[in-house]
């Protein structure tokens, strides 16, 4: 009597091709390989790998596929993966549980697949295929579990096709405060109603009672996501990996606008310009099909930066760029306290030595003047294209002047008081960073966001490189009784949105506008606030869910 499947042998044309995919991208462990084959296990299944000259060259018309066994919890980071590294698909899911149908390097069909014999019996008998008979009246499963590194009261949620969503009993804060009670109705994206009255018809109803909604967190300025890339200096993860993990910070933060603050520097590596290309192009094209949260494109140009300005100028003309920053982090000579500060900053990001650093600088400063008229027609592009122009670190008068005769539009992180007061007075938004205010103050010793309040010299706040303390802020400047919550809420939401040029599609729950919002739990204070998220929304859409 049969007792099982003793191990599955696959032909291939290219052994170290297949290896790679089976271990590194569908997660099989090896157990040895040689000259011309290699065995692997998946999950308990035995599978052999075998060097063949005569491997097919195209997929097999015929439905022989080969499904192996997922978990519920791993089944969407691995459909993202697969689709992040364009793995092909042979066929769409239309069985019982959730599958994802692909190809290998060597056309073999394969399926990866929730659920089991005992599941897809339970589903069967309530709807048998044509001339269905059951031989037993029970089947004994036996399934493979993935171990999953996802925590299990985190659920990334496949899109809803119901496009007429109502929300009822939810608290909302809207443009003019809190709606008790309320219903929310969300049509193909969009807020279409926000009052006590409806009783809507047609649409998928959603029980949000004792829950408030806020409007979804948009952040102008963070760049937490290059620790994503390069955790440790010289070490970097795939670009697709690390840019889908961010976006699921970012979701855990109840960030659904992010502007992606992508330095285009003269270092070598994580901010480089060819590191910049690939982000822009993964965020723009691939990443669209895998990221749930809203990307738009913050380049931050060195002024020193005199490479590729062609190139720079083509993105902006085409769309690509969403706020330009003119960033100046070269120091210069003579200042040793922001030389040291520098080389620090280059180590943790790099693999260079300080000498190549220090060689660097200095190749740098002959030739920054070069950049004085190229940094001109970026100002010329923003405006003729309606790019939201930004400075960054204002730290004397004079160039705070300097942004003023740009027309800068977003004051980024001004040094003082005095400089921040003259910065609004041109008609720019203040942005500080939300660690500084979590944290007590700036990490660089500057203005603090407690300063900035009590002077009623701030606009916007943003992530800055640490996602959750966005979330965090309007909580503090409640508990310290610097501002209402409500108004503190405007400060990472509506605000940052007019300072965008964004209104008129988010930063608020009212009826035209994107539906972007958050569903929390009241009555929340430091620091287990953030704990409260249970959905996070965008575009009217579930794609993030903590809390059942």
């Amino acid at each position: 009597m049969i007792t099982g499947i003793n191990h599955i042998t696959l032909s291939v044309c290219d052994l170290e091709k297949s290896f790679k995919f089976y271990t590194e991208i569908l997660g099989c462990q090896a157990i040895a390989n040689w000259k011309t084959g290699a065995y692997l296990l998946a999950g308990d299944l035995w599978l052999c790998l075998s060097l063949d000259s005569s491997t097919r060259t195209n997929p097999m018309e015929e439905y022989t596929h080969i499904a192996f066994s997922i978990s519920e919890e791993r089944f969407l980071e691995y459909s993202d993966r697969l689709k992040v590294l364009r793995v092909k698909q042979w066929k769409q899911n239309t069985s019982e549980g959730d599958s994802i149908y692909i190809l290998d390097p060597d056309h073999h069909k394969l399926e990866l697949h929730i659920g089991d014999l005992s599941s897809r019996i339970t589903a069967t008998q309530k709807a048998p295929y044509k001339d269905m008979k059951f031989f037993s009246e029970s089947v004994n499963s036996q399934q493979s579990t993935v171990n999953s590194q996802t925590p299990k009261n985190i659920q990334i949620l496949s899109k809803p096709t119901n496009t007429k969503i109502a929300i009822q009993g939810v608290n909302v804060l809207t443009p003019d405060g809190w709606l008790e009670d309320a219903t929310v109705l969300i049509e193909d994206g969009q807020f279409t109603s926000i009052d006590q009255a409806s009783s809507p018809n047609g649409f998928h109803l959603i029980n949000a009672q004792g829950l408030q909604m806020l409007p979804g967190i948009i952040d102008l300025h963070g760049d937490a996501f290059e620790r994503m890339i390069c955790p440790r200096p010289g070490v970097n993860f795939p670009l697709s990996i690390a840019i889908a993990d961010n976006d699921r910070n970012l979701l855990a933060s109840g960030i659904t606008t992010f502007y992606c603050s992508i330095t285009d520097s003269y270092e070598p590596g994580l901010r480089s310009r060819d590191s910049a290309r690939a982000l822009i192009d993964f965020i723009l094209g691939a990443g669209k099909q895998v990221l749930n949260c809203n990307h738009r494109i913050h380049i931050r140009h060195e002024e020193a930066n005199i490479a590729g300005h062609q190139e720079l100028c083509d993105w902006m003309v085409s769309g690509r760029v969403h706020i330009l920053s003119i960033n100046d982090h070269l120091p210069p000579p003579g200042n040793q306290k922001r030389l040291s500060r520098y080389l620090n900053s280059v180590k943790q990001r790099s693999s260079m030595s300080i000498e190549e650093i220090e060689e660097l600088i200095n190749q740098v400063t002959e030739r920054r003047h070069e950049g004085d008229v190229q940094i001109e027609q970026l100002v010329d592009l923003a405006h003729t294209y309606g790019i939201p122009l930004a400075s960054h670190d204002d730290d004397s008068l004079e160039k705070v002047t300097l942004s003023q005769q740009r027309r800068v539009a977003i004051a980024e992180f001004p040094a003082t008081v005095d400089l921040a007061a003259k910065s609004r007075e041109y008609g720019a938004a203040v942005l500080m960073g939300a660690p500084n205010l979590v944290r007590g103050g700036s990490h660089l010793g500057l203005m603090s966001v407690t300063e900035a309040v009590k002077n009623n010299v701030i606009d916007c706040l943003c992530s800055d490189y640490h996602y959750p303390s966005l979330f965090y802020a309007p909580f503090k400047l409640q508990e310290l009784g610097l501002m209402p919550f409500e108004q503190a809420w405007s400060l990472v939401s509506s605000r940052p949105a007019e300072a965008a040029g964004i209104s008129d599609q988010k930063g608020k729950i009212a009826p035209g506008l994107d539906a972007d919002f958050l569903l929390i739990s009241p009555d929340n204070s430091l620091p287990s606030a953030i704990t409260a998220i249970s959905s996070v929304y965008v575009a009217g859409k579930e794609v993030a869910r903590y809390q059942t």
